[in-house]
């Protein structure tokens, strides 16, 4: 299994922002064993953008502040027009500045999803799953599109895809942050599912785990397994090869909802996830398949 797959070293050592890639592996395991068995030579673009997204979507998670989290959103902002003048100042900043150079990518390109998780900040349960969605698309979804667009992907309708699996994957993180967030009274479950359902935010706050609170997860974790099913048969058998990154996080997002389902009064005690082996096996799997079809 470890023919050819590089170490985290080599990983930390292609970027030059070792830290930040640390930071990645502690709090999105998923993306890091995506990037293990993507080809060589798109781990050098792919690994500044991934960690640049990784310290956006963490300031919502780790700042309990709301202004605190706006400020540093804000400074992304102005570091991402930094970025494509060539003034970065933020060792990711800095590094993504040469994708951005090499792939000519625009300031639009990196607001976007700050922009985005802006929005995620103040705003919490939305009445709809389809305004859910459309937040996930905005971030995660624009993620997955440069970084597709980077290695390679020009077909429109690939792009579409990837957008809409990259909206599933977003997704996929909220829901498995269901439990630490309701506990700090916010929450990201669709008001008209939490009607439907019968389930009280009060009970998502106390972490009570009772059937209706179950039958909401279960819901929940089933719709966007099929989503990402649906989404991920879409994408066309030419483009898949340049994909690998999106393929594994797919596939073990697949699993992870899978287990939910099993048990969805189980996310408020912990943060559903796999083992680590597990998630080396199933990237190392994916990549070796993506490969062989190619």
């Amino acid at each position: 299994m470890n023919g050819g797959a590089p170490t985290d070293a080599s990983i930390a050592r292609t970027a030059a922002i070792a830290p930040y890639v640390d930071k990645l592996v502690a709090r999105n395991a998923e993306l890091y064993y995506s990037l293990l068995f993507a080809p060589r030579d798109q781990r050098a673009a792919l690994i500044p953008l991934y960690t640049f997204w990784q310290e956006i979507r963490a300031i919502p998670d780790t700042c309990t502040d709301a202004q605190v989290a706006g400020a540093k959103l804000a400074w992304w902002h102005e570091e991402a027009h930094e970025l494509v003048a060539g003034r970065a100042r933020h060792p990711v900043a800095k590094a993504l500045a040469s994708v951005a150079t090499r792939h000519q990518l625009t300031e639009p390109s990196f607001v976007a999803p700050i922009a985005a998780v802006t929005q995620y900040v103040t705003r919490t349960s939305p009445p709809s799953y389809a305004e859910l969605r459309d937040y996930g698309t905005r971030s995660r979804g624009h993620i997955e599109q440069l970084a597709a667009y980077i290695v390679g992907c020009r077909d429109p309708f690939t792009l579409a895809a990837v957008a809409e699996i990259g909206a599933r994957l977003e997704l996929a993180v909220l829901l498995c942050n269901t439990g630490a967030d309701a506990a700090r009274s916010r929450y990201y479950l669709p008001q008209e599912d939490l009607a439907r359902f019968g389930v009280d935010l009060a009970d998502l706050h106390a972490g009570h785990a009772n059937e209706a609170v179950s039958k909401l997860i279960t819901f929940e974790a089933k719709r966007l397994r099929v989503e990402l099913d649906e989404q991920l048969a879409r994408l066309p058998a030419s483009d898949r090869s340049l994909l690998v990154s999106l393929l594994i996080s797919t596939e073990i997002a697949h699993r992870i909802l899978k287990r939910i389902e099993t048990d969805g009064a189980r996310i408020l005690r912990a943060r559903p996830t796999l083992m680590p082996l597990h998630q080396l096996w199933i990237a190392w799997r994916t990549a070796r398949h993506a490969q062989r079809t190619a």
